[in-house]
């Protein structure tokens, strides 16, 4: 696997990841606003260029089971917005062709989307992980699925923001690595 992301590094494009969950309205928005400012961090702290077309990643949400057009659930706005993420323009579409043929990472929030994913997209095998498995590197898994919090309370909200932050800060060093920085 690391010689197929090497090699897609290589190519002068943007290393696309495309983070799913179910209806592109909660978790993947959060995980994908969170990985984007991780990565445009660090890639502005090493004195890169601002120009957008100088990136070498691109950070993408999509659902399994979406309606394409809807916005992100007001209490994820909120739990993102007390973390200082904004992802009140996030707009929810659905996974499909163009984005299989550009991914070159799809991961998950449950093993159900996985599932779904490599079902509906055979050629994805090798570039679609569940989140929480995502270089484990052999380590048992503890996490399993992350939950959808769509009928739960703020406070699940937060709860489910926290799981996925900690593991996008888990898998932050691998994906710099992937997309060169």
């Amino acid at each position: 696997m690391v010689n197929f992301f090497s090699k897609v590094v290589r190519r002068h494009r943007p290393f696309r990841i495309v983070i799913v969950c179910t209806a592109n309205r909660a978790r993947s928005p959060y995980a994908v606003s969170r990985l984007e400012s991780l990565l445009l961090d660090e890639w502005f702290f090493n004195g890169n260029s601002p120009r957008k077309d100088t990136i070498p990643f691109q950070i993408l949400g999509a659902g399994i089971h979406t309606m394409k057009g809807s916005t992100p659930l007001p209490e994820i706005n909120r739990v993102a917005w007390e973390r200082a993420l904004d992802i009140r323009g996030f707009v929810a579409v659905p996974f499909n062709i163009k984005m299989e043929r550009q991914a070159d990472l799809i991961l998950t929030m449950e093993n159900r989307h996985t599932e779904r994913v490599m079902e509906r997209f055979p050629r994805t095998r090798g570039r679609v992980f569940r989140l929480t498995d995502f270089k484990r590197n052999g380590d048992p898994n503890p996490l399993g699925d992350i939950p959808d919090p769509t009928i739960g309370s703020d406070r699940t909200f937060r709860e489910i923001a926290d799981i996925i932050d900690l593991e996008i800060v888990r898998v932050f060093p691998h994906l710099m690595k992937i997309v060169g920085l």
